[in-house]
């Protein structure tokens, strides 16, 4: 049972990795002769690792070596970004979402700690700014929020803030509309 598994688990790799090498040509708009001759070898060592499924790391490391913004990890099958500058791009999408969410979550925070502060509560952040260790990242949501009053305390993991925090956004949106509707004025 074990060799099937781990047979199967090679018959995957190949086919991802055959797989990848066919995205590569296309992308490259590359026939089996090129791409060939970019990685010193014949074509018919191309057409025949692709025919029978059996690409060596030997060759995808020929192929990183002659067109350096691809990956070599991409070709085995670690991951979905084929070139180092789609890698880039993506962080830079992932980076910027954060800061997005990252700059809602404030204004979400200042208007809760507004209402906290006027009935008597007090909620103490996590410290989300200053070091961007995964460490600090996952200590910080380990840690959550605080929430104060007369000396008594709980603690509110991050699920459990933002989970309060839509409640509230909830809540308050009620009584927009609510307002809205009393003054006669359609609102959506």
């Amino acid at each position: 049972m074990a060799l099937k598994k781990a047979g199967r688990k090679e018959e995957l790799k190949s086919d991802i990795r055959v797989e990848r090498i066919n995205k590569f040509i296309e992308r490259e708009n590359l026939s089996q002769v090129k791409l060939a001759e970019a990685i010193g070898t014949q074509q018919q060592n191309i057409s025949r690792m692709l025919k029978t499924k059996k690409v060596s790391e030997y060759i995808i490391r020929n192929i990183v070596i002659a067109f350096p913004d691809y990956r070599e990890a991409w070709f085995l099958g670690y991951d979905d970004y084929p070139t180092y500058s789609e890698l880039n791009e993506a962080r830079r999408h992932t980076v910027a979402a954060f800061t997005k969410a990252q700059h809602e979550g404030d204004l979400l925070f200042m208007g809760l700690w507004s209402f906290a502060e006027l009935t008597g509560y007090k909620v103490i952040p996590p410290n989300l700014h200053g070091e961007n260790s995964v460490e600090h990242v996952i200590e910080t949501i380990k840690t959550g929020y605080q929430i104060e009053r007369a000396g008594k305390v709980i603690n509110l993991s991050l699920e459990e803030m933002n989970h309060f925090e839509n409640m509230l956004c909830d809540m308050a949106e009620s009584a927009f509309k609510y307002l809205f509707k009393e003054r006669g004025v359609d609102n959506g």
